[in-house]
């Protein structure tokens, strides 16, 4: 968690109620965006990632996945795009044979957007603004232990869960999006801006479907779920 956070006092109880309501308002705020610029960090046992890039309203998903390994080195980046139903992947050879491709196969699908159902992959499931809205509603009602501060800069307000699993931070000054939601032990976390100005994405010129990724399962995109279940 970055900022620096001051605990509101005991003996103030009407502001827990108001900032679970500043809470619940900043989730409400996000399902009904077009569009938010997320910059996405989650870690698995072996790997971390830092995904950035644009989710909307309908679905739709444009941006990129770059792995990064224990000792802090970035490894290979993967372009997804998801339009209606269908998921968009374009990556070299290396990220494919690190997923488990054979050397052959990642050089025929390198730097080929590679087309799939939606279904068959966790993209949809993972980046979804109603999805994580809706959760984050859900477990808002026993969140508390309310803090005033700043966060990158902003004026925010912090909320944790019971337990301290997960972490909230809501700007406290313009329409009073979220900011930041953040889950323990991995510090998995989504970072939200640019609200509205995102560019629905197309479906990329030449793509089609290969045999070779009949699905695909990051997980990376897992661990993202961590966020807000």
């Amino acid at each position: 968690m970055q900022g620096a956070i001051r605990l509101l006092p005991r003996s103030a109880r009407g502001l827990v109620g108001a900032s679970l309501a500043l809470g619940f308002f900043a989730m409400k705020l996000l399902k009904a965006s077009a569009s938010v610029e997320v910059d996405v960090q989650a870690n698995t046992a072996t790997l971390g990632s830092d995904s950035t890039g644009w989710v909307f309203s309908n679905g739709d998903v444009n941006g990129t996945l770059t792995e990064t390994y224990s000792s802090g080195t970035y490894g290979p980046t993967i372009e997804i795009v998801k339009v209606a139903r269908s998921d968009y992947l374009r990556a070299g050879a290396s990220y494919w044979r690190q997923n488990g491709l054979s050397p052959s196969a990642a050089t025929l699908l390198a730097n080929r957007w590679v087309s799939l159902r939606d279904t068959s992959t966790n993209i949809g499931s993972s980046l979804s603004i109603a999805g994580i809205a809706d959760k984050a509603m859900e477990d808002l009602a026993g969140w508390g232990s309310p803090g005033r501060g700043s966060f990158d800069g902003q004026a925010a307000l912090g909320l944790n869960s019971a337990g301290q699993s997960h972490h909230l931070e809501v700007a406290t000054s313009g329409p009073g999006y979220p900011i930041e939601i953040e889950a323990a032990p991995e510090a998995d976390r989504i970072l939200f801006s640019a609200w509205n100005q995102g560019t629905a994405p197309s479906v990329p010129g030449g793509a089609a479907p290969s045999h070779y990724l009949p699905s695909y399962q990051s997980p990376v995109l897992a661990a993202i779920e961590s966020v807000v279940l």
